[in-house]
C-alpha cells in the first residue's frame, strides 16, 4: 500500500469512500441545498419518466438500481440509434433497449444472475459488452443481436483485489473494433482483448496503485488514454494497442475524480473530469493544459458526464434529494443554468445520443429506473445536430461489405453540400446527396471496402461537419450467403482462421545536414512491424530517392517521407503506419 503523503487529502478521501461504502449521501462543504440559479425543469422533454425496468425476463422487475453511476457506465447508444440501459437487482444484471428514441423499452434481458453493479459498452458494429466483478473474478458477456441474448460469461481475469479502502473494484471499458480494453479501478494493470473479448492479455501499466482510473479510445486516431487519480490527476497514452505507453503526465489537479468523458475532433481533444463538488476539469490532450469550470454542486455517488466531438458536454448531478441536468454547447467554456429533472430521486446517468444529439437522462427513483429524453438542447459547432445520421460509425463486417448512412436535414433551411470524402483510399464512398439538401429532406452515403483498415468519413455541409469513423476488421470472412429459409437471414462463412490486424509505427531518425558534394547517402528508418519502409522525396529539385538511397542534387532543404503501407510478416498482419517526414539542409 502506498503511504498517503497529504493527510488532508487522505482524510478527505477516506471519509468519502467510507460514506460511499455505507451508502451514505455525501454533500461536500456542509449542507448544500438547491444549486445557485437552479430552477424547475424548463426544457420540454421529448419523452419524460419512461420506465425502463418494467419487465425483467417474463416477470415484473423488483428492486432495480443504477448503483453506482459514478463508477460504471450505464447507458450506450448503437451506431443506428438503439438505446441500451443497464441496471441490476437481486436477481442479476439486466439490459433493456429502446428503438424509438426512449419512448418505450423492451423487456429487459438478463446478462448474469450475479447481483452486482456492471458496466456496459458498445462497439461500432453494435455489439454490446457488459463486465462485472464477481468477488475478484472479472467477467464479460456480449450480445451481437441488440441485447436479445447474451453469451456465457468470459473470464477476463481473476484476483481483482478490493480497493485498499475496502471498496470492490469497478472496471471501465473502452472498445475499438475488435479491441477491448478493461481497466480496473486501481489502474496498475490493463486487460486487452484483440478478438472481441474471446481471449485476454494482462499488461502492467503502472507501479503505482491509484484510487480511481478510467480508459478511453479516441475514435479518430485509435490512441488509448488511461486516466488515474490520487492524490492528483494523471494520464498516459498508447498508440500501439497498449504495448508501449507514454510517460505519465501529472495535471496537479485534485478533483477526487470519479467520472470522465473524452471528446475528439480535428481541432481539439479534451477530457472532462468531475466528482463531488462544483468543479469540472477540462484537460487538453494536445497542449496538456487544464481549465477549471464551475457547474452545479453534486453528491459523489451520482455523478455522470458525457461529451461529443461537436463541443457538447452534458452533466448529470445530484444535490440534496433532487437530480439536475446541465449542458454546454461550447466545449465546456460555459454551462446552462442547472435544471431540476426530478425531485426525491436517487441516482442519475446522463448521456448523448450520437445519431441525433438527444440528451438521455437515466435515473433511479424508489428502486425503479426511468429515462427522460430531451431533443434540441445541444448545438455545438455549426449546429451539428441539425444534420442527423442513421449511423454514428461504420464497421464493415467482411471484405466487400457495404453499409449506408442516411443524412437528414432537420433544420428549416436548405443545407449546401460542401464536400463528402474519405481520409484514405481503403474505402469507397458513393452518395445520393445533391449539391443541396432541402429542409426536411434526406440522402444517403454508402461505404464499401475489401481491405482491413481504419479511416474517417468527413461530411461538410455549410457550417456543419460530421466526422464518422470507418473500419474493416479481420473477420477473415467472405460475403454472406442467404439461407434456404429466408433471404433476410445471412450466415458469414469464415474462409480462414481469424488474423488480428495490429498497428505499427515508424522510427525515422533525424537526418543531419549533408554537403552536396557527398552526392548520396542511405536512409535508415524502421517499422515496428519489421516490414520494409518506403521513401518519397517531397523536394525533387533538391533531392531524389531510389530505394533507400538519397541523391543530393543542389543546395537547399531536402524533405523525405517514410511510409509503410501495411502487410503480413511472420504470421502477423499490420495496418498502414502513420507516415513520418524529416527535413535536412544540403550545404556547399
Amino acid at each position: 500500500m502506498r503511504h498517503i503523503k497529504n493527510p488532508g487529502h487522505g482524510m478527505k478521501l477516506m471519509t468519502l469512500l467510507v460514506l460511499l461504502i455505507a451508502g451514505t449521501s455525501v454533500i461536500p462543504f456542509g449542507s448544500i441545498g438547491v444549486p445557485a440559479q437552479a430552477q424547475l425543469r424548463t426544457s420540454t422533454p421529448l419523452s419524460a419518466a419512461v420506465q425502463v425496468d418494467v419487465i425483467c425476463g417474463a416477470s415484473a422487475c423488483v428492486g432495480s438500481s443504477l448503483a453506482d453511476p459514478h463508477r460504471t457506465r450505464k447507458l450506450v447508444v448503437s451506431p443506428t440509434g438503439v438505446i441500451s440501459a443497464l441496471f441490476w437487482n437481486p436477481s442479476g444484471i439486466w439490459v433493456a433497449s429502446s428503438t424509438n428514441r426512449g419512448a418505450s423499452f423492451s423487456a429487459a434481458k438478463r446478462v448474469t444472475t450475479t447481483a452486482v453493479q456492471g458496466e456496459i459498452g458498445i462497439g461500432a458494429d453494435g455489439t454490446l459488452y457488459v463486465n462485472w466483478n464477481d468477488a475478484g473474478n472479472l467477467n464479460l458477456a456480449k450480445s451481437s443481436n441488440g441485447g436479445a441474448t447474451w453469451s456465457a460469461p468470459i473470464r477476463i481475469a481473476t484476483g481483482i483485489a478490493n480497493n485498499f479502502f475496502g471498496l470492490v473494484q469497478s472496471v471501465h471499458m473502452a472498445i475499438d473494433g475488435e479491441y477491448i480494453y478493461a481497466l480496473p479501478q486501481l489502474g496498475n494493470k490493463i486487460y486487452v482483448s484483440s478478438n472481441a473479448g474471446t481471449t485476454w492479455t494482462e499488461k502492467t501499466i503502472s507501479a503505482t496503485i491509484w484510487v480511481f482510473s478510467d480508459v478511453h479510445v479516441d475514435p479518430l486516431t485509435h490512441v488509448i488514454y488511461a486516466f488515474m487519480e490520487y492524490p492528483s490527476y494523471n494520464w498516459q497514452s498508447s498508440s500501439d494497442r497498449g504495448d508501449t505507453r507514454s510517460a505519465v503526465t501529472t495535471t496537479g489537479k485534485w478533483p477526487a475524480y470519479t467520472v470522465g468523458a473524452l471528446a475528439s475532433n480535428a481541432t481539439n481533444k479534451y477530457f472532462y473530469m468531475a466528482s463531488m463538488d462544483d468543479k469540472l476539469e477540462r484537460l487538453s490532450l494536445t497542449s496538456t493544459a487544464v481549465d477549471t469550470k464551475t457547474i452545479a454542486a453534486t453528491e459523489l455517488n451520482t455523478r455522470s458526464l458525457a461529451a461529443d466531438g461537436y463541443g457538447n458536454v452534458v452533466s448529470g448531478n445530484k444535490t440534496g434529494s433532487d437530480l439536475y441536468l446541465q449542458y454546454s454547447t461550447d466545449a465546456g467554456n460555459t454551462f446552462s443554468t442547472p435544471e431540476r429533472v426530478v425531485s426525491m430521486a436517487d441516482r442519475a446517468y446522463a448521456s448523448i445520443n450520437p445519431t441525433n444529439g438527444d440528451v438521455l437522462y437515466l435515473y433511479e427513483k424508489s428502486r425503479r429506473i426511468y429515462l427522460t429524453t430531451y431533443a434540441g438542447l445541444l448545438g455545438g459547432t455549426g449546429g451539428s445536430y441539425a444534420l442527423t445520421m442513421t449511423r454514428a460509425a461504420v464497421e464493415l463486417g467482411y471484405a466487400g461489405d457495404t453499409q449506408s448512412i442516411t443524412l437528414t436535414n432537420t433544420s428549416a433551411s436548405p443545407m449546401t453540400v460542401t464536400s463528402i470524402g474519405m481520409s484514405g483510399s481503403a474505402f469507397t464512398q458513393t452518395t445520393t446527396c445533391a449539391s443541396t439538401i432541402a429542409a426536411g429532406a434526406s440522402c444517403t452515403v454508402t461505404i464499401s471496402g475489401s481491405t482491413a483498415a481504419s479511416e474517417v468519413l468527413t461530411i461538410v455541409l455549410d457550417t456543419v461537419t460530421k466526422v464518422i469513423p470507418v473500419s474493416l476488421g479481420d473477420l477473415a470472412s467472405v460475403r454472406p450467403t442467404a439461407t434456404a429459409t429466408s433471404v433476410a437471414t445471412v450466415t458469414r462463412t469464415p474462409t480462414a482462421t481469424k488474423v488480428v490486424t495490429k498497428k505499427q509505427t515508424i522510427t525515422f531518425p533525424a537526418i543531419t545536414s549533408k554537403k552536396v558534394t557527398a552526392k548520396s547517402f542511405t536512409l535508415n528508418a524502421t517499422a515496428s512491424s519489421k516490414l520494409a519502409v518506403a521513401y518519397t522525396s517531397k523536394t525533387t529539385k533538391m533531392c531524389t530517392v531510389t530505394g533507400k538511397i538519397v541523391k543530393l542534387l543542389k543546395v537547399g532543404t531536402c524533405t523525405i517521407t517514410a511510409s509503410q503501407a501495411g502487410g503480413t510478416i511472420s504470421g502477423s498482419k499490420y495496418f498502414a503506419a502513420m507516415p513520418v517526414t524529416k527535413s535536412f539542409s544540403i550545404t556547399k
